[in-house]
This record gives C-alpha cells, structure tokens and sequence, in this order.
C-alpha cells in the first residue's frame, strides 16, 4: 500500500497524465472519473494517498474529503484544482486535505508535492461527521 495512489479526476486528459508520470516513478496507480467510484474503491482497497479533484459533477471532491475523514486510516489527500480561489482552497485544507496542486502542473511539481505530502505527518484521527443532506438517503 505506501505506494498505491488513488487518481479522482473527471477530466480523462488529467487522469490519463498523472497515471502516465505516477507509472514511470514506480507507484501503483488507480483511476476514478467519478466521486461514486472513489468512494467505492476507497471502501474495498487501500492507498498511500488520494490525489483528488475539488470540482467535479454530483458529489464534489470537498463532499468525498468530509465523508473520507470519519474513516480510520484513511490515505493521505491531495487536493487538485484549476480554480484558484483561496477560499475554497482554505475550505479543503481546514477540513483535512493535506495538500493542493494548482492545475496545470508540470510533472516535477506533481511529484515533488507527492514526495511532501507522503513524508508528512500522518493524517488526523477519524472525526465523527454527518452527512450533507443530499447525501441522506430514505
């Protein structure tokens, strides 16, 4: 697992990219283009880290990171967006991401936040969270 990376990119370009760079370094590699799909490969398999897209369709990378949280030994996250807003990068790391790329990135700068962010502290223990209420299901 320390060198099993999660890739959640709805943009096939992005993904096709990272996994390509991520490969040739030696890490092995998984793709989601969805959020639904993270969640489900996040709940069956492990990994080291989870490079994850902020904005994406349905449930945002920001929902997969709150719901990510509550889990016990949960990866290390890696935020990725092409909007630069401070605020919502702010938003990502207060609620537990443990970095951000800025998209474009080129392929040392990619790998050269992985290295950080893989060396880091280990993230915080799970905390007790609710779900949104579109994530409520009757």
């Amino acid at each position: 697992m320390p060198n099993r990376i999660l890739i959640v990119d709805d943009d096939p370009m992005i993904r096709h990219f990272v996994d390509l760079v991520l490969t040739q370094q030696g890490f092995k590699v998984v793709t989601a283009a969805s959020s639904d799909t993270a969640m489900q490969l996040l709940g069956r398999e492990g990994f080291a880290l989870v490079l994850l897209d902020i904005n994406m369709p349905g449930m945002s990378g920001l929902d997969v990171l709150r719901l990510m949280r509550a889990r016990p030994g949960r990866p290390k996250i890696l935020m990725m967006t092409a909007h630069r807003d401070p605020a919502t990068i702010m938003k990502a790391l207060e609620q537990g991401a443990d970095g951000y790329l800025a998209k474009p990135f080129k392929p040392q700068d990619l790998l050269k936040r992985i290295e950080t962010v893989l060396k880091g502290p280990a993230p915080a223990k799970p905390v007790e969270i609710s779900a949104p209420d579109e994530l409520i299901l009757d």
